[in-house]
C-alpha cells in the first residue's frame, strides 16, 4: 500500500507465522483481515481449512489481490445486496473503519461468528478500537499489530492505568504477545511495533457503555489531578461534591486518589450509579 495511506508491510516470515498461530484457526473459521496489502499474513492463514474476508482501502492492491489469490471482490458500496454463502476467499474494498459494522451486522445475521486480524496503519489505531468496541456482534478474537508503546499503554494496569487502557479494556482482555522491530517493515516505520491479542468480554454491559467511556473521559482528562477534582465539574459531579465523595466512597475508590490508580471494575461500578 502507498504511504499516503500509512502502511508498513510486515516482511519477517517467523513474526507472520506468529502472528496466524495467535488466531488459534481451526477448521471453518471465518477470518477477517484488515489491510491483506500484497497477502504477507493472508499467505499463512491460506496454509488453514478457514474462510478469509479481506478488506483492502487500496484499489490497486485490491486488483493484485483478486488477480493472484482467487479473491472474489466486493465491493462496499454494493454491501446492501451482500449475502454471506461462506465463499473461501472474499475481498471487500473499502475503509475497514466503515465497513467493519456493516460486516459484522451481516455476519450476525448469517449467524457465524469470526475472529479479527490486522497489521493496521497506526494514524487509525484508536478510532479503529472504538469501533471493534462498539460492534454490535464481536470477534471471538482480536490480533493486531501496532504501535509497541500503543501496545504497552493498552495492557496497562493501575499504578499505571490510563484512558486507552480503560476504554479498551471495558470490552476486552488485552495481552501482549511479542515486539517487533522497525527493520521487520517495508518501509521501517520510525518505532517498534507490537502484536497485541484482545479476547472480548462474553457479556457486554451494552446498559453502561455510554456513562462508561463519558466517565472514563472525565477521569483521566487531566491524570495529575485528583479523581475528585476531575469528576467534580464533570456530569458526574451534578450532585454536589458530598454526593460525588458518597459516591465514590461507596465503591471503593478514594476521591483524593490518582486516575492512574483506578482499576476498570471500579469506573464500571461508578458508571452504573450514572445510567
Amino acid at each position: 500500500m502507498s504511504q499516503r495511506l500509512g502502511q508498513h508491510f510486515l516482511t519477517n516470515t517467523s513474526k507472520l507465522r506468529r502472528i496466524c498461530d495467535a488466531l488459534t484457526l481451526t477448521e471453518g473459521d471465518v477470518v477477517v483481515e484488515i489491510g491483506s496489502g500484497h497477502a504477507e499474513l493472508t499467505r499463512h492463514i491460506f496454509q488453514h481449512p478457514v474462510t478469509v474476508i479481506a478488506v483492502e482501502r487500496d484499489s490497486r492492491l485490491a486488483a493484485l489481490l483478486a488477480r493472484n489469490f482467487q479473491f472474489s471482490i466486493f465491493n462496499f458500496q454494493t454491501m446492501t445486496n451482500f449475502q454471506f454463502s461462506d465463499p473461501p476467499r472474499l475481498l471487500i474494498e473499502g475503509d475497514a473503519l466503515k465497513v467493519l459494522p456493516r460486516l459484522a451486522e451481516m455476519l450476525q445475521e448469517a449467524g457465524v461468528s469470526y475472529k479479527l486480524v490486522g497489521n493496521i496503519p497506526y494514524y487509525i489505531t484508536g478510532r479503529l478500537l472504538r469501533v471493534i468496541g462498539e460492534l454490535q456482534h464481536m470477534p471471538t478474537c482480536v490480533v493486531l499489530t501496532v504501535q509497541k508503546e500503543v501496545a504497552v499503554r493498552m495492557c496497562a494496569v493501575p499504578p499505571k492505568m490510563n484512558l486507552l487502557a480503560a476504554s479498551v479494556q471495558f470490552w476486552a482482555l488485552p495481552e501482549m504477545l511479542f515486539s517487533i522491530p522497525k527493520r521487520d517493515f517495508r518501509p521501517p516505520p520510525k518505532i517498534d511495533s507490537a502484536v497485541i491479542r484482545l479476547t472480548p468480554h462474553a457479556e457486554a454491559r451494552l446498559d453502561i457503555r455510554d456513562a462508561y467511556y463519558s466517565l472514563a473521559k472525565a477521569l483521566f482528562q487531566q491524570p495529575r489531578k485528583t479523581i475528585f477534582n476531575n469528576l467534580r465539574k464533570s456530569d458526574f459531579g451534578n450532585a454536589g461534591e458530598e454526593a460525588l465523595r458518597q459516591t465514590l466512597d461507596a465503591v471503593g475508590v478514594n476521591p483524593n486518589d490518582r486516575p492512574q490508580n483506578v482499576d476498570v471494575s471500579h469506573i464500571i461500578s461508578l458508571a452504573s450509579t450514572h445510567v
